[in-house]
């Protein structure tokens, strides 16, 4: 009897699927500041951070901590409107808002470092709003704006325009950046694409040349947008209109070729860990399954007329894979739900809500996607607050509020 209960749990632990997704529902009811969420961030200690249109938000799993501005204090946060979180190496959670100012929230301290648009564009003459954020190199925090990059000075707790002589990201729009498996640093502008060298503290500039012509003007490429080093040390780069290359030979950086889809705009990539490369663009999501690596042959997802309804794109700008090989998209599309890809059956589903259901995923609407390092995905919506699930798996199937999806791809 023992044996039996043994492998009747095995074999059910290894059927379970994304169909036994079971949604918890996490809203103002909960003390969440809004039901309009823009981000989440798990940060190392275990805290879930959330950013609402309505203020910043600190979970701890049971309750939660909002912070908003406070008149006549300096160490509060300075805007309630959040776009963005990140967290640094030393565990600070940087906050992008939506005006263009930028705050580190310090937790030893328990408040805000503030850098409001005012008063960068006074210190740094010419500021853009900030795109992204690295803190991957020691001893480094680096954001890029639509202007160049600032680099943070921890020690005197100021943002400086990071000078570097002759290379586009001193004053190029920066799109991207990537800190590599080998630890090299690179930087994806509207110019091309750049690499740090941590000797002499600069940036070396590149751009995409292919065999069949030199130099493809930045203009045309509308710059680059996402960078990859797979586990062949081949290097993808996606691009703002004329799609995804790689590099032609493992190790190379100066050669590259056309890959999938060339009319559009990447803004990820994900290798998966059976091999699968996925690329992420504003016409859906394009699949190099692990048997056709080799040939670089796509299969399309999303691409069908009606799957880019009504505004022509269907723009996938996050993928993630959980631990049992499901990858799950965050795109732009109206009232969709959320679609998953099961690598064992080869085929695309979709979570949708289901009102009579209280464990489906609460709205339809998404407007951000995160999966944390204990397999927990938060998805954040418009109106309804937070969907959270758990995703390791369980004795029970579950299936209200799953679709399979047959005729989501198209193979070119």
């Amino acid at each position: 009897m023992r044996i039996y209960l043994l492998l009747l749990f095995v074999l059910m632990v290894t059927r379970t699927q994304a169909t036994n997704v079971i949604f918890d529902r996490i809203t103002m009811d909960s003390g969440l500041s809004s039901s309009s969420v823009t981000s989440i961030l798990k940060d190392r200690t275990g805290y879930v951070w959330v950013g609402t249109t309505e203020g910043l938000n600190r979970y701890d799993g049971y309750t939660f901590k909002v912070f908003l501005p406070v008149p006549d204090c300096p160490e509060s946060i300075q805007s309630s409107s959040i776009d963005k979180l990140f967290e640094d190496s030393d565990g600070g959670i940087w906050i992008f808002f939506s005006s263009g100012g930028i705050s580190r929230y310090d937790r030893g301290s328990d408040t805000f470092l503030n850098f409001t648009k005012e008063w960068l564009r006074q210190q740094l003459r010419v500021y853009g709003s900030p795109t992204c954020f690295s803190a991957s190199v020691p001893g480094h925090i680096f954001i890029g704006t639509e202007n160049g990059m600032l680099e943070y000075d921890a020690k005197e707790k100021k943002l400086v325009r990071l000078s570097s002589a002759g290379s586009v990201v001193s004053s190029s729009p920066v799109n991207c950046l990537y800190s590599a498996p080998d630890h090299s640093f690179w930087v994806g502008t509207l110019a091309g694409f750049s690499l740090y060298d941590k000797e002499t503290n600069h940036f070396q500039d590149y751009t995409i040349r292919t065999n069949d012509r030199e130099d493809i003007n930045a203009g045309n490429l509308n710059g680059v947008n996402a960078i990859y080093i797979d586990r062949f040390d081949y290097m993808w780069l996606g691009t703002g209109r004329e799609g995804a290359f790689r590099s032609v030979d493992m190790g190379e950086r100066e050669i590259f070729q056309s890959v999938g889809r060339e009319d559009t705009r990447v803004y990820q990539f994900l290798e998966t860990g059976d091999g699968d490369f996925w690329i992420g663009h504003n016409k859906g999501a394009s699949l190099i399954s692990r048997m056709n690596r080799l040939a670089l042959r796509c299969e399309h997802f999303f691409d069908r007329p009606e799957d880019l309804e009504p505004t022509g794109e269907c723009q996938v700008r996050s993928i993630f894979e959980s631990k049992d090989g499901t990858v799950w998209f965050d795109d732009s599309r109206f009232n969709q739900g959320l679609f998953y890809y099961s690598p064992k059956e080869r085929k695309m589903g979709q979570l949708r809500n289901v009102p009579e259901d209280a464990h489906s995923i609460s709205s339809n609407q998404i407007t951000c996607l995160f999966l944390d390092d204990s397999d927990h995905l938060w998805a954040g919506h418009s109106t309804y607050g937070v969907s959270h699930a758990d995703l390791t798996p369980s004795l029970f199937r579950y299936t209200l509020g799953y679709t399979e999806k047959e005729n989501l791809s198209s193979l070119h």
